[in-house]
């Protein structure tokens, strides 16, 4: 009996061992890419398509001035009327200043979202070049450099998310953002479907701008055996019991960003943020503060009852996302208006601040209805009587 028992520990073993390499192949690894580009921030509210080439030419060897750009970008736009950088223009100026390198403006049907983003990751993993991405339904121009994902047989296979840098964002100047892969696809990397652009070449497509001039349906063959990371990998159902901040830290931990930076650090005050737009999700900002200052700030979606892991960025500079209520009602007070001060955190992709990082006061005023209250471009505490629409 005893020797019988043996033969079938072997076989267990065996066959535990097979299963194992079946789940956990040999060669499967996570694996980090970000590219080093150079981080410019825009010089003007509607210059990031121009910061946005300025960073990926510049990455390439070469220092452009973004008035120079953008006006390269605005010579070649075909939709010039309606965008200060519109796709085409944007992928004529790279190909223009890269020698070498022909890019193009991929237009992707909204069921062909995932492999835009793992064109993205394409690109990153095996040319090592970096790319743009329209966001905010037609907004913003980002440029995304880098990406986190799991490799298989030497490529990657499921993507965690994407390092991108915003030009918009005051408070990195060093170090990109990271957005979970599924939130970079249902918070930042939307279609377009303004009414005002319904007969754009690009209206209902989400756009890149991809050098190489690889087309999208190339994309599609070469990512056919990858995928985003499930939307529930880093999502968690909230109690009353729910931490929210320890949430975001064991997110980050899992994933090993910013390690270094987070070490020693504690949570500061999570902000609650409205979002203006039913397309775009409420959420919290999470600082992690070291030494008397912000060290990282998280993003965390809320959707009913569930938390959303959904961004990550080191802060490199004194980061405030908003004045006090006290210095917003004092600036309310010397532009003439009064409120009982109540107020709650705000934000849509606008004109006054592109960035989630930078909410904005909402005040209900006595006599002169809604105003809103934040930080300007240079750090000025601004009130604002209405919110304006940006285009990229």
């Amino acid at each position: 009996m005893k020797r019988k028992h043996s033969k079938v520990s072997m076989v267990l073993l065996v066959l535990f061992f097979i299963g194992s390499m079946l789940v956990f192949p040999v060669g499967a690894v996570d694996q980090q890419i970000n590219l080093t580009v150079p981080y410019y921030e825009q010089e003007t509210p509607y210059y990031c398509g121009a910061a946005v080439a300025q960073m990926w030419i510049d990455y390439h060897g070469d220092y452009v001035s973004q008035d120079t750009l953008y006006d390269y970008i605005r010579a070649n736009n075909i939709e010039g009327s309606t965008w200060y950088t519109d796709p085409r223009g944007l992928a004529e100026c790279v190909a223009h200043y890269v020698d070498g390198t022909g890019a193009s403006d991929n237009g992707w049907q909204p069921q062909h979202q995932d492999a835009a983003i793992l064109g993205q990751v394409y690109d990153i993993a095996e040319y090592g070049i970096p790319s743009a991405s329209l966001v905010y339904n037609s907004a913003h121009w980002m440029i995304v450099k880098g990406a986190k994902y799991f490799e298989y047989g030497g490529r990657p296979y499921s993507v965690y998310g994407i390092w991108a840098f915003d030009p918009a964002n005051r408070s990195s100047s060093v170090n990109s953002k990271y957005v979970s892969a599924d939130d970079w696809k249902n918070e930042y990397f939307t279609p377009i479907t303004k009414p005002a652009l319904s007969e754009s070449h690009w209206y209902n497509k989400c756009v890149t701008v991809n050098g190489w001039q690889i087309r999208s349906a190339d994309y599609a063959e070469k990512t056919k055996d990858m995928h985003l990371m499930a939307d529930e990998e880093d999502n968690i159902q909230m109690t009353e019991k729910t931490d929210l901040s320890q949430f975001a830290l064991d997110e980050m931990k899992k994933l090993d960003l910013f390690k270094e930076e987070l070490e020693g650090s504690t949570p500061g005050k999570m902000l609650y943020v409205h979002s203006l737009q039913d397309e775009y999700s409420d959420y919290y900002l999470i600082p992690f503060e070291k030494d008397d200052r912000t060290v990282v700030v998280v993003e965390v979606f809320i959707r009913d009852d569930i938390a959303d892991f959904g961004s990550c960025m080191e802060v490199s500079s004194e980061y405030h996302p908003v004045p006090t209520q006290d210095e917003a009602m004092k600036a309310l007070d010397c532009e003439g208006y009064e409120s009982d001060g109540n107020a709650v955190l705000v934000w849509k992709p606008c004109l006054q601040t592109i960035s989630r990082e930078y909410p904005l006061w909402q005040f209900e005023t006595t006599d002169d209805g809604i105003k809103y209250v934040g930080f300007d471009q240079r750090g000025k505490v601004t009130v604002y009587d209405e919110l304006t629409d940006k285009r990229a």
